[in-house]
């Protein structure tokens, strides 16, 4: 029976004649091999940018959270968001996204913005919510509300509930921190919605109305950058 050959491809008679084969050709030395992409340094390449920003998309997220961090990211950090996003592209497809009719918390949702609730309780004390208004995607132009679910402040969004005239649409009957936390920003006054965006400011050095990254000391007191805070003034 003729054995297939990796090394030169053809068909040997046994399996000492292939073992042969590969005597015959030595194999490159490890510290010639090309480094593994893991290894490799450097700003993000153009096919992980692209193939990142389909992965957003996808996941309900937009380019627009990809170019807030996309001067951070290198091929190491870039592949291992790529990896993170995979699932979550992967769930989107499968689920049919829209809101539950009725699952509506009527009232004013507050303006675009990144909020923390803190609980009482010690048991999961504070969720993070996000009020968004994305321009492209699947709610392209539409406001959402979205939930801070991993370590990246910028881009571990995912989106829960629609934002309408009446109130708020949740995708899910389930309660949750986050819902709860949205409950709570809808019945506060506007003192208290911006003391939770001050506690994510703080917790994050990020503007909670914008998102960008807050480095004058006084900017990450107010919890909004010079332009946001002219805007809210």
């Amino acid at each position: 029976m003729a054995i297939k050959c990796g090394n030169c491809k053809k068909s040997h008679s046994t399996p000492l004649e292939v073992k042969a084969c590969y005597a015959q050709t030595s194999l490159p030395m490890r510290s010639e091999r090309p480094a593994a992409v893991s290894e490799q340094k450097g700003t993000i390449t153009a096919p992980q940018k692209s193939y990142l920003e389909s992965l957003m998309e996808t996941a309900g997220l937009t380019e627009e959270d990809l170019k807030i961090v996309v001067d951070e990211l290198d091929v190491k950090k870039a592949s291992d968001l790529i990896t993170n996003l995979i699932p979550l592209a992967a769930k989107a497809k499968r689920e049919q996204l829209g809101p539950k009719t009725e699952n509506i918390l009527l009232g004013d949702a507050p303006p675009n913005g990144t909020y923390t609730v803190v609980f009482s309780d010690k048991k999961d004390d504070r969720a993070t919510v996000r009020f968004y208004t994305p321009k492209q995607g699947r709610f392209a132009n539409k406001r959402v509300v979205q939930y801070l679910f991993g370590p990246i402040n910028t881009l571990d969004y995912r989106t829960f509930g629609l934002v309408s005239e009446n109130g708020v649409s949740f995708f899910s009957k389930k309660e949750s921190r986050s819902s709860e936390a949205v409950k709570f920003l809808m019945g506060w006054d506007k003192e208290q919605v911006a003391e939770a965006g001050h506690t994510y400011a703080l917790e994050s050095s990020r503007c909670f109305r914008c998102g960008k990254k807050l480095t004058v000391p006084v900017s990450i007191h107010r919890g909004l950058g010079p332009e946001c805070a002219r805007k809210s003034a």
